[in-house]
This record gives C-alpha cells, structure tokens and sequence, in this order.
C-alpha cells in the first residue's frame, strides 16, 4: 500500500492501509519476514527488532497498538522509544498529530513465528500479519 503524504520516502511504503502504519516492507510494500539475526535476548526473555511506525495526515487522534504471537506460545510487546508513558502492558496508547509523523520504536517478540499487529483508532480498526525469523 502506498500512504501519502508521508515524512520521508520511505515512509511511502508501509503495511496496511489505515492512517497508521509499520514500516516493514519492502519497495513494493510487501511483508518482508522480520529477521532475529544477532539480535540478543533481552532480560526478560524477548528480542527487541527496531521498527518505525509512520501516519499520513488522513488522521488525527487516539491510537492504540497491540501485538500478539499467533501460531503459538509466546507474546510480543510494542513500545515507542521516545514516549515511554504511552506503554500499557504490552501495548501502546497515544495521539497522533494532523500532520505526517514517525515514531521509532520497537517490536519484542518471544522468538521467530506468526504475529500481527492490531491498529486502533477513532474509525478504524486492522489486523497487519507478519513473520519473525531467526
């Protein structure tokens, strides 16, 4: 799906079609499976893969995002690095401007596997699938 306006170019190309979107995709704005890599396990038992969330300006007001493993145990947690008080739980609460926007931010996930997304706002509501792989 191509999102305009956006803040930089690459923005253009992220996931889904709601107002707010991840940016894991490739040029063509097709899913390309996270990978682990050398990313080392966490404390707490997750690997953090960066991941920078944008907006268009097709909306303006509360969004909530969660994440969730899908086909099987295991969880996943969702924060934005630069407004830790939009955390709750394993999601994140917060406003998006009427305006483009980025925010980085990371995805933890519990190890490679199926998991999605869930995108809220005011109207809206999607489901944006993805892979983790080691």
């Amino acid at each position: 799906m191509t999102h305009s306006p956006v803040v930089q170019r690459g923005d253009e190309f992220g996931l889904g079609i709601a107002p707010i979107y991840p940016m894991i995709a490739s040029s063509a704005g097709v899913a390309m499976p996270l990978r682990l890599g050398t990313v080392t396990m966490n404390s707490d038992g997750l690997y953090e893969i960066k991941i920078v969330w944008a907006s268009s300006d097709d909306y303006e007001g509360p969004a909530v995002v969660r994440v969730g493993r899908l086909d099987g145990p295991g969880r996943a947690r969702v924060l934005i690095y630069y407004d830790t008080a939009a955390a709750r739980g394993d999601a994140v609460v917060f406003r998006v401007p009427a305006w483009p926007t980025e925010w980085p931010s990371g995805t933890q996930v519990s190890g490679p596997g199926c998991y999605a997304y869930q995108v809220d706002g005011v109207g809206f509501s999607e489901l944006i699938f993805f892979r983790v792989v080691p």
